[in-house]
């Protein structure tokens, strides 16, 4: 039989499904393109683009000639460069042109700006930016001045109109002239001409506007004023100003917009008197701008801004201030801001700043431009119609401009479509620090008239990462519709990488952002998300993906990530990352890449770096699977089943065969693929050693084939050489292959990653399951009776249950055996003690179980002759528990055990658990001992009445001092009657230490042990006593021995006590034998009659007199009474004591012992 298996079989269909359709074919031999005498600016932006038929390069360069730009148009082939002629624009003054280029495909346009040319405007500078428009078709490029501003100046006349009453002091004076002065020098350049007033009951013109255009020296036109120190007549200054000063005969101009500041310290003194005209009328009538200045202390009522009101403009709050002369000097900034807003000069700019072209967009019929400079740089868009004759500024509300300032709004602008709809998002990537992207819907009303609505805001989340720098609309699918929303994070940063780009889904109402693509980890500075770039399809799926430059990463090497479309976005793994060659900088600054520039029909990706271009050619993909078949498709249990010890199988196993299926992936491809594919195989992977083997004896081989479309086989013979025990788990083979880069001719395809280049198949054993070939199993387990009976708490003790098992079923699949019991046991081992078949066990190591009411077990669990458990058979199993004796225990032990296996179904589970228990038992080492001093002899006359004190005494002693003594009682059996008519007079028993005691009546009585020695006695008494935590006790048996009646008869005779321990042997056991818990004293007794001793001592008198009488004759008869004998025997001693004196004394030695020495 012969089956085919299609890779992968199980697990490797699930990568398949998280990777589909990814390839990594952008050549990582990059082709540079470095022209002659071109700037490091070279390549700051780069764009594929047709022209004359031909396709070519258009690189940007913003910093060359002197700033102003300049674009240059490569070829490939030659790889040479020429600055494109844009006939105006090099004659003319431009700046950073090329900073923005954009190409329309559709009606194959591009444009070029350069945003920043500066223009002077008196003393300010405007920027605003200059744009080209190319064609195909045509030569000469059309020139835009998108948001363009006029230098229009407005003439001023201002005349300070200031008091000179008497209640300020000369210092205070000569602070407001000190204030004029300084307004003035700080707009003597601009179009501003001043008049000077003083007021008090009288009004003095002290300088007209006809003497400042002759002397524009503020201090030398107030070096003559002299407080005039009376009342404050404001109502007359304001009319005499209106009267008198700004009249043409006192210089005032006719276009100039006439303005007047009052300063004053206090309240009107004419305020009761009537003008008619009120002066205020007339100057609000004839539109003059009034600007009041409350200085000093009489100001502090909260009522001043209505009474000061009366004489400004509106609104309010813009001209009227109340300041402490401290203040006025640090007021004139202020002022000048103001005068400057009128003039036309400010420092608040609407489209002074513009720096239209930032940023463009180029679709069909529109082309829309960033301008961040708008209103204090809050920014804005531009949109320029077909015919770029009409251009309309959009920017936001004036609510939140303030808000909007410095957001840099237009910094990046991109065109979305959804059916017929049109959108735009704009980047503010300076929003409140945070950035935000902003989605504007287009209404075109009518071909000059289009209605830009606001209608969502995207905010950034970190501060300072220019969220929003960058975008990239992404039709994924190719149906001419926006489906994904690429925003820029270049300075974001987070888990070690820095930048990120938001994915997010746009379905014509809404944008939802939920995923990101991040570059590698390990470069914070990398600048991930600078350039963002949609590319055509590269891998041949028929989706758009993606390139995204990073281009600070390495050290500022740069590099390229390209990820791949699916169809709901982009896949956020990136399928290759491209790191710049050696000497580069900054690749990644910039991406295109939309079209074949080297003839072979695939995309090429052209890069920007520093002061260079590097173009990334893509390769053709092949997808390549991988087909097994096996004969016969599984190994056969006749084949590998042993019995007994292993040995060779080597003419059993199977034939494998793999196919590989190859076909292109990159259909625009046209000429015929093949490749160098090299391959390894790999059987059992996983295991240490492996079952089976190639016919080359080894268990992986690797070789390599040529593969081209179509489909190539190999054929491999698998051995089984051994024995095996493992005969369920089925054989795994892994299969790795690759394509191996040679030199040849063409484009190298590469290996889609949807081919699985690394995959798993496995080969089954057959099963012994009959002819259903599924295998039930029944299981049985009981505790065997050959197990302990009881667990005794000794030192190094054991509890050894058995168990039996039993399969009444098929086999049995990874049987387990567990076993639960409490933690004060310790699991040493199990053997198996008989089977009727092979039956193998191995344990793995104990575990604690958890839960409040298992907290106190433990739990083992057993393989049973892993894989399979025959049928049919029956085994009992010996375990071994090693004892914790310092554990706390119930009285009686508890076990548990179950048994399970893959394939026994409910029904037949009910016999699957076991349970044990026994008692546990406590050791007891208590001994009982007759001491020494128990009476051993007495004997007694039969002719005489005595009484003897006889004591038995006996020693209880508990051994086991790790235990206390456990409560035991203590039988002490007494005889008080003997034969003879003897008595023992025994009333009570005595203890050391003290321990209760008690006689026992007659009915309390216990027989006494099997085995003492029976007392010959007509009376007993039995005493007991108890005993508990208490290590040792004496037991003291005494009383008088005496006869009772007087008997004829001499006799012998012995009596005994006895004392034996007793305890709770369901609870206690002794470690000793019965002997030990028993003893016994003895005492012999003996009666006898006494006899007459007289004749007795007068024969030994006599015969004691003879004996002497005759010594006494025996020594006479030896000369034991003569001298001569006494004398030698003196000689002889002292010759013994100084045998070395004198001659004479050694003579006298030698002289006869029977004779007297002489003496001289």
């Amino acid at each position: 039989m012969r089956t085919c298996v299609p890779w992968p079989l199980t697990i490797l269909s699930l990568l398949q499904a998280l990777v589909p359709s990814m390839a990594i074919n952008i050549d990582l031999e990059m082709v540079p393109i470095i022209p002659r005498n071109v700037s490091q600016f070279f390549g700051y932006k780069v764009l594929q683009f047709a022209r004359k038929e031909m396709r070519r390069i258009i690189v940007g360069a913003p910093g060359e000639r002197n700033e102003n730009g300049r674009l240059y148009e490569c070829d490939f082939f030659s790889q040479s460069c020429e600055p494109l002629n844009l006939n105006e624009a090099l004659d003319s003054q431009t700046a950073h042109l090329g900073l923005t280029l954009v190409t329309d495909h559709v009606t194959s346009r591009l444009i070029t700006c350069g945003p920043g040319l500066p223009r002077e405007c008196d003393k300010s500078t405007y920027f605003s930016g200059v744009c080209y428009v190319l064609k195909r078709h045509h030569e000469s490029p059309r020139k835009l001045t998108p948001g363009y501003q006029e230098c229009v100046k407005r003439n001023v006349d201002l005349v300070f109109l200031f008091d000179g009453s008497g209640s300020m002091t000369p210092e205070q004076f000569s602070g407001i002239i000190e204030f004029m002065t300084n307004v003035m020098e700080g707009l003597k350049n601009s179009s501003v001409n001043f008049a000077a007033v003083q007021f008090s009951v009288n009004v003095k013109t002290e300088f007209r506007f006809k003497d400042y255009l002759h002397v524009k020296d503020p201090r030398k036109l107030l070096s003559n004023v002299n407080q005039m120190k009376s009342l404050t007549h404001t109502f007359k200054g304001i009319q005499h100003v209106m009267n008198y000063s700004f009249t043409e005969e006192e210089g005032a101009r006719k276009d100039a917009t006439q303005i007047m500041i009052i300063i004053t310290d206090g309240d009107a003194s004419d305020g009761t008197i009537v003008y008619n005209p009120n002066p205020v009328d007339v100057a609000e009538k004839r539109g003059i701008v009034r600007y009041i200045i409350g200085v000093g202390n009489n100001f502090d009522s909260k009522n001043v801004t209505a009474y000061l009101a009366r004489f400004a403009s509106h609104p309010v709050e813009k001209h009227v201030k109340v300041l402490s002369f401290e203040k006025l000097k640090s007021f004139f900034s202020e002022l000048q801001e103001k005068i400057f807003s009128i003039e036309g000069t400010g420092s608040s700019f609407h489209l002074e700043m513009s720096s239209s072209g930032f940023s463009a967009d180029l679709s069909p019929n529109i082309t829309v431009l960033g301008a961040v400079g708008i209103n204090d740089w809050a920014g804005g868009l531009i949109e320029i119609q077909e015919d770029f004759n009409q251009e309309t500024l959009i920017n936001i509300n004036d609510s939140v401009t303030e808000t909007m300032k410095n957001a840099y709004l237009g910094y990046s602008v991109k065109l979305l479509r959804y059916g017929e709809r049109i959108f735009y998002a704009a980047g503010a990537p300076r929003y409140q620090h945070f950035g935000k992207v902003i989605i504007y819907e287009v209404n075109h009303s009518s071909p000059f008239n289009t209605n830009w609505t606001d209608r969502q805001h995207i905010m950034g989340e970190q501060i300072g990462s220019y969220f929003g720098a960058e975008l990239c609309a992404v039709d994924v699918d190719g149906d001419k519709e926006t489906d994904v929303l690429l925003i820029g994070e270049p300075l974001y940063y987070g888990d070690r990488r820095g930048g990120r780009v938001h994915v997010c889904l746009f379905n014509g109402y809404n944008i939802t952002c939920r995923s990101f693509l991040r570059g590698k980890i390990g470069h914070p500075f990398a600048r991930f998300g600078a350039a963002i770039a949609d590319l055509a399809d590269l891998n041949g799926d028929g989706l758009v993906d993606v390139a995204i430059g990073a281009p600070m990463e390495s050290e500022e090497r740069g590099a390229v990530y390209i990820f791949n479309g699916k169809t709901s976005g982009i896949h956020q793994k990136y399928s290759q990352r491209i790191l710049g060659s050696n000497g580069v900088k900054f690749f990644g600054q910039s991406i295109h890449g939309i079209m074949d520039l080297t003839g072979d029909e695939l995309i090429d990706v052209v890069v920007g770096a520093l002061g260079k271009v590097l173009v990334l050619r893509s390769r053709p993909i092949m997808n390549v699977s991988a087909c097994l078949e096996f004969d016969p498709p599984e190994l056969l249990l006749q084949n590998f089943e042993c019995q007994g010890t292993t040995g060779s199988r080597s003419n059993f196993g199977t034939n494998l065969t793999l196919c590989f299926n190859a076909s292109k992936v990159t259909s625009a491809y046209q000429d015929l693929l093949s490749a160098n594919l090299s391959y390894s195989l790999e059987l059992d992977s996983g295991r240490m050693r492996s079952r089976v083997i190639f016919e080359s004896h080894q268990r992986t081989i690797m070789d390599s084939l040529e593969v081209s479309e179509g489909r190539q086989c190999i054929h491999r013979r698998i051995l089984l050489p051994n024995c095996i025990e493992d005969y369920v788990s089925p054989i795994k083979v892994s299969l790795n292959f690759s394509f191996q880069d040679l030199s040849r001719e063409g484009p190298t395809p590469v290996l889609d990653l949807s081919s699985n280049a690394i995959s798993f198949t496995e080969i089954p054993f057959e099963k012994n399951c009959g002819e259903d070939g599924v295998c039930e199993t029944d299981l049985r387990i009981a505790f065997h009776s050959s197990g302990d009976k009881n667990m005794v708490l000794r030192e190094a003790a054991t509890v050894n249950p058995s168990l039996e098992l039993e399969n009444n079923g098929e086999d049995s699949y990874r049987t387990v055996l567990w076993f639960e019991f409490p933690q004060g046991l310790s699991f040493r081992k199990a053997s198996v003690k008989k089977s009727t078949g092979k039956t193998i066990v191995s344990c793995a190591e104990m575990l604690k179980l958890e839960g409040e009411e298992k907290e106190n077990s433990s739990k083992v669990s057993c393989n049973i002759s892993h894989p399979i458990f025959r049928r049919n058979i029956k085994a009992v199993l010996h375990l071994m528990f090693d004892v914790l004796t310092n554990s706390s225990w119930e009285d009686f032990l508890d076990m548990r055990a179950w048994v399970s296996s893959d394939n026994e179904k409910n029904e037949t589970l009910k016999d699957n658990v076991a349970d044990w228990k026994i008692p546990v038992l406590y050791p007891i080492n208590i001994i009982a001992k007759e001491l020494e001093d128990s009476t051993q002899y007495v004997n007694f006359s039969t002719k005489e009445q005595e009484f003897k004190l006889v004591k038995h005494s006996y020693q209880v002693q508990n051994l086991l001092l790790k235990y206390p003594c456990p409560p035991i009682t203590v039988t002490l059996e007494v005889p008080v009657t003997f034969p003879k008519g003897l008595v023992w007079n025994v009333t009570n028993i005595t203890t050391v230490p003290k321990v209760p005691c008690r006689p026992l009546l007659d009915g309390e009585r216990e027989i006494s042990q099997a085995h003492l020695i029976k007392n010959i006695s007509g009376k007993i008494l039995v005493f007991q006593c108890s005993m508990e935590g208490i290590d040792m006790v004496q037991y003291d048996i005494s009383g008088d021995l005496f006869i009772q009646n007087k008997s004829e008869d001499a006799s012998s005779f012995e009596f005994h006590s006895a004392l034996w321990i007793s305890f709770n042997t369901s609870k206690y056991v002794s470690l000793y034998s019965i002997d030990f818990t028993q003893a016994q004293a003895i005492t012999q007794v003996d009666l006898f009659e006494p006899e007459n001793l007289l004749y007795i001592i007068i024969g030994s008198s006599a015969g004691g007199l003879v004996l002497v009488l005759l010594i006494g004759i025996a020594l006479y008869k030896c000369g034991f009474f003569k001298r001569s004998y006494k004398d030698k025997m003196e000689i002889t001693e002292d010759q013994e004591q100084s045998p070395m004196e004198g001659e004479e004394q050694e003579k006298d030695s030698h002289q006869p012992l029977n004779e007297p020495a002489v003496s001289e």
